[in-house]
């Protein structure tokens, strides 16, 4: 019975269905069955093919021609026309597999090669067939079909792609990959995850992560895993151990991951001990730079809290000391080709080291560190460095007599204003001590410092000129009294002597006058002398030296001077100094400069303060202005400063001037 098909491939069909259930049976099947078997080769889309291998021939069916893009005209019905097309790599393969199966009993071939379209492409087909076979199990018939499987070829390589991409990063990736089923087991690892932990893959892979994880992260692990059940996404930072015990911090992102077709968690475990390294060392940094900041801010403030040398060179190297660190230091001034050492500290004695004089060509070399401008480094002054020979030839004897002990050495340029004035020499036991950290500190106290003893020098400066101007005063004025007085004692005794011949009863007259002009010679030698030297304060105290300054201007320049004076206040010396010289100071410019009548002088205490105030029905004047004497306000202003009180000037034009010094108590 012949049948056909809707695509006219019906005797084709037919013959491929006949020839399959031969190899299978010899029984007839009915139409049904026929029928049911053309429906399913259509639906299937595939090309069949039927080797008659007693006949020698072969047919395809027009599918077969039409996957492969030709007409059955073009192309004889042959078993080459198959292998033929065959890719080259696969050709012999098929070719065996086809004889292999003709040859051995199979039940069925299933095979995959490459076969080329007309348009020169290579398509993927999958081959399978059946076959009928004589007694000796050879095939007298096989059929089979061709299905083009490109595009599952082309979705598979590109899967294996994507796998193999994955997993080289999954391999090569520096964070630890880590594949957990839900209950916490590891079922995959990358290298960098068992490498880190210290582990071996065997024993890594299958271990609980609590194996890995520091007790005092279980409870983060446990709601990791829990997060991870629900389908979430979880961070957190956490402690994990390596083999050996030692712990390590790690921070994890994981998630919910489906491996193996079944959920599971995917952590990802960043071991971040570097960078909690870093941020330690970080904020070591910071502390030090902080720390430095604050000690520079408390040298800038101690060294400008004096005006004296001496104090200011101690503050200097106390400092040096704490921040930097030396075994010996000296502060060395540089004036006029001249080296001086204003102070040392270290283990020679300082007498020794203050009073060596330096040889020109030492000093030569001082000169040119000085003008470099910044610090200089000696690592090791027995090295090879040139500057080390030169040191060890200009210097060497001093070294060996006056610092055994030096081995490096940094020297820091004082500078004002563009001015070199000094060096900072310090000396260590130890060879590199000094470090570019070191030359930053000590470079920012020399600034302080050269700003310190620049103010020093000046205010000493200022104080002899002061001193010089006060012994002129007080020199013109022992020149005016005196020489008034003893020019007043000449007359009267020459009138008396005179008197004495001619009537001696009148000659008591004159000798009077002259005891009276010795007395008052005296009183003004006594006033002269107490403000030259005010002994009595140390003897006496403040309030007696006050009330007899008083009495002493009062006498000397005929005014009235009204003194209310306190008991001796419970001051330091240097205070009561401080503030009888600035009583001098008002005192004596009420009478100079603004010719007052009436002065007040009063000290009175509180319960923490002292205060001396002076008040006269002078002139006054502006006290923002430029006026005579403002010189020595300036001198009063700095007395209290030094000593942390207050200066306060009332006045103005025409109507007096009120000058009031407040000390705490408590201060020396």
């Amino acid at each position: 019975m012949k049948h056909t098909t809707p695509d006219g491939d019906g005797s084709a069909a037919t013959q491929a269905y006949q020839s399959a259930s031969s190899a299978q049976t010899d029984h007839q099947h009915t139409t049904t069955d026929l029928e049911r078997f053309l429906l399913a080769v259509r639906g299937a889309n595939d090309g069949l093919w039927d080797w008659d291998l007693a006949a020698n021939s072969v047919y395809y069916s027009p599918r077969w021609y039409e996957m492969l893009g030709i007409a059955a005209d073009d192309a004889p019905a042959t078993l080459d026309t198959w292998l033929a097309r065959v890719h080259p790599a696969d050709r012999e393969r098929v070719r065996k597999a086809l004889k292999s199966f003709a040859a051995t009993p199979q039940q069925r071939l299933t095979l995959e090669h490459r076969l080329r379209h007309d348009n020169g492409r290579y398509r993927w087909m999958l081959v399978r067939a059946a076959a009928r076979r004589d007694a000796n199990g050879q095939a007298v018939r096989v059929a089979g079909w061709h299905t083009d499987v490109t595009e599952d070829k082309h979705a598979e390589q590109r899967l294996r792609e994507t796998e193999a991409r994955y997993r080289g990063i999954f391999e090569s990736t520096g964070d630890a990959l880590i594949i957990t089923d839900l209950d916490g087991v590891v079922v995959a690892a990358n290298p960098a995850a068992w490498r880190m932990h210290g582990y071996s893959s065997e024993r890594f892979v299958g271990a609980h992560c609590s194996t890995f994880t520091h007790p005092a992260s279980y409870s983060q692990f446990a709601e990791f895993l829990a997060v991870c059940r629900a389908g979430n996404a979880y961070r957190y930072d956490a402690l994990h151990v390596h083999q050996d015990g030692t712990p390590f911090p790690v921070e994890v992102h994981g998630s919910a991951f489906t491996y193996l077709g079944r959920p599971h968690a995917l952590a990802v475990v960043r071991d971040v001990s570097e960078r909690e390294h870093n941020v330690a060392e970080m904020e070591q940094r910071v502390e030090s730079r902080t720390q430095t900041l604050a000690a520079l801010l408390d040298v800038s403030r101690s060294v400008a809290s004096t005006l004296e040398l001496a104090p200011v060179l101690r503050l200097i190297l106390d400092h040096l000391e704490s921040l930097v660190g030396y075994t010996g230091a000296s502060v060395l001034s540089l004036d006029k080709g001249q080296v001086t050492v204003l102070d040392y500290r270290g283990p020679t004695p300082r007498s020794q080291v203050v009073h060596e004089a330096y040889l020109p060509e030492q000093r030569a070399i001082f000169y040119q560190i000085a003008e470099t401008g910044v610090a200089v480094i000696l690592d090791d002054v027995h090295g090879d460095s040139p500057l080390a020979a030169t040191i060890r030839e200009r210097f060497g004897q001093r070294i060996r007599s006056i610092y055994p002990y030096m081995r490096s050495w940094m020297s820091i340029p004082l500078v004002v204003k563009g001015n070199v004035i000094g060096l900072i020499s310090m000396q260590s036991s130890q060879p590199g001590y000094y470090t570019e950290r070191s030359a930053r500190i000590a470079t920012a106290i020399a600034a302080l410092a050269a700003i310190a003893l620049e103010n020093a020098r000046l205010y000493e400066q200022a104080q002899d000129k002061a001193a010089l101007e006060e012994r002129q005063r007080l020199a013109r004025e022992l020149h005016d009294s005196v020489s008034q007085a003893r020019y007043g004692i000449a007359l009267g005794t020459r009138t008396a002597r005179t008197l004495l011949d001619r009537n001696p009863a009148q000659a008591s007259e004159p000798l009077d006058y002259v005891l009276s002009l010795t007395d008052t010679a005296m009183e003004e030698m006594r006033a002269l002398i107490l403000e030259l030297r005010p002994e009595s304060l140390e003897r006496e105290g403040l309030s007696p030296a006050l009330r007899k300054l008083a009495e002493a201007i009062q006498h000397r320049q005929r005014l009235i001077v009204q003194a209310h004076v306190c008991n001796e206040p419970e001051i330091p010396v240097e205070s009561k100094q401080a503030l009888y010289r600035i009583a001098q100071e008002a005192l004596h410019n009420a009478v100079k400069h603004a010719h007052a009548t009436t002065l007040d002088l009063t000290l009175e205490t509180a319960a923490d303060t002292v205060t001396l105030t002076v008040a006269d029905d002078g002139a006054g004047f502006d006290p923002g202005g430029n006026f005579p004497g403002h010189l020595g306000l300036r001198s009063m202003r700095e007395r209290m400063t030094r000593l942390g009180g207050d200066l306060s000037i009332t006045s103005a034009p025409g109507k007096g001037t009120t000058v009031q010094a407040t000390l705490p108590i408590h201060s020396g």
